[in-house]
């Protein structure tokens, strides 16, 4: 997937100092883009299955203690952010439907992902520098804490989108089950990677 997402349920372009905080639950209603005739079926191309939250080209912004459930396609895709915390929510995706992803910083700087619980049938965290938002910068100064990740694919991963590079990530004191590849670097679109460690897994 290279392009920027057509549609997005939640949507916010250079928005400052936004944040989407406390209690609630977004249910994406993802099972209305399956096919009825056999439920784990997704129909489409990509795009065509909204992402829930999108944040491009932020500030300071905070996404924090709400439930997210049921996602047709990537939960959270903030994309060429700076300053941005993601604590304490939960993401409850189905475990069969495809390309449900959990996090996906993209092209972002000053991350941190702490205390957060996800389930997904695809990547629970994954770091990535899109050619689709390939203005931006790195993916750098990441630090990813505390979390449990459930996933029938990468638990957290450094890749597969990766024209630009990746450096100063940490990752420390998660917790990971069901997944197929628990920690994963795939690199294949020109990027580098530097200065990676992981810790209490």
């Amino acid at each position: 997937v290279t392009g920027k997402p057509s549609f997005a349920f939640i949507y916010a372009y250079k928005a400052d100092n936004a944040a989407i905080t406390g209690g609630g639950k977004i249910d994406a209603n993802g099972h209305s883009f399956v096919n009825r005739k056999d439920k784990y079926y997704v129909t489409g191309d990509f795009y065509p299955r909204p992402t829930v939250m999108y944040f491009e080209a932020c500030n300071h912004i905070v996404f924090e203690d709400f439930t997210v459930v049921d996602a047709p396609f990537w939960t959270l895709h903030p994309a060429g952010c700076d300053d941005v915390l993601i604590s304490k929510i939960h993401i409850l995706n189905d475990l069969d439907v495809a390309n449900s992803d959990g996090i996906d910083p993209d092209h972002c700087s000053n991350v941190r992902i702490c205390d957060c619980h996800v389930e997904c049938a695809d990547d629970c965290i994954c770091l990535k520098t899109s050619k689709g938002n390939s203005e931006y910068g790195p993916c750098e100064n990441i630090l990813i804490t505390g979390c449990t990740l459930i996933s029938t694919s990468a638990a957290i991963k450094i890749g597969t989108e990766g024209v630009g590079d990746f450096r100063n990530i940490i990752v420390s004191n998660c917790a990971i089950s069901r997944s197929n590849r628990g920690l994963s670097i795939q690199i294949r679109d020109g990027g580098n990677v530097e200065n990676v460690k992981y810790s209490d897994i």
